[in-house]
């Protein structure tokens, strides 16, 4: 009988040693098990998270895509705008030489200047002058703040004096280079006592 425990004895230890065994198995498996849910949580965020990275992306090229397209639009605007520049830019060289000119001709002391050549050329002057879209100083500083004193005007005049003078700047057939300026000046002087 004692062998025969002896033998029970030893196959019950086999069979907790398999039983061991299997257990172990089981907590490898189960181990597994986990480190592969927990792997496929990892790559199922990851996956997300590129996903979400993706439409992000796709949202910047879809701005880009609009930005470039607005970008275009304004250089075609601009484009656009130097034609007409272009056209008023020549429209005003040819009244520069058309001036130039008739101030050649003044200045050699042509007889044959005729007044209403110069009351057209004045009328084309202020017309080309008005079309200007931004008003502009003297030219000579930066709007006479710093005590210049190139666009004052000379003290005034009676308009009868200015009738005066237009009569006989016309009779003389002259331009008007100076001589406004010195007739306003010749009044201002033989009005002070």
């Amino acid at each position: 009988m004692r062998t025969k425990n002896l033998h029970l004895e030893q196959r019950v230890a086999a069979l907790q040693s398999d039983l061991n065994q299997k257990d172990e198995q089981i907590d490898a498996l189960e181990f597994k098990d986990k480190d592969r849910e927990l792997s496929r949580r990892d790559w199922f965020d990851e996956a997300q998270r590129l996903e979400k990275e993706n439409e992000e992306l796709r949202s910047d090229v879809e701005k880009q895509r609009r930005l470039k397209m607005l970008v275009a639009e304004k250089l075609q605007n601009a484009l656009n705008n130097c034609s007409v520049y272009r056209v008023q830019l020549a429209e005003r060289d040819a009244l520069l030489s058309e001036i130039r000119g008739a101030m050649r001709e003044y200045e050699q002391g042509c007889d044959q200047f005729p007044p209403f050549h110069h009351n057209r050329l004045m009328e084309r002057i202020e017309a080309t002058l008005s079309a200007s879209s931004e008003p502009k100083s003297c030219g000579a500083c930066a709007g006479c703040e710093d005590g210049c004193r190139v666009d004052r005007e000379s003290p005034p005049v009676d308009l009868t004096e200015k009738a005066e003078f237009k009569k006989w700047h016309l009779s003389a057939q002259i331009g008007e280079r100076g001589a406004w300026s010195a007739w306003q000046a010749r009044a201002a002087l033989e009005r002070k006592p």
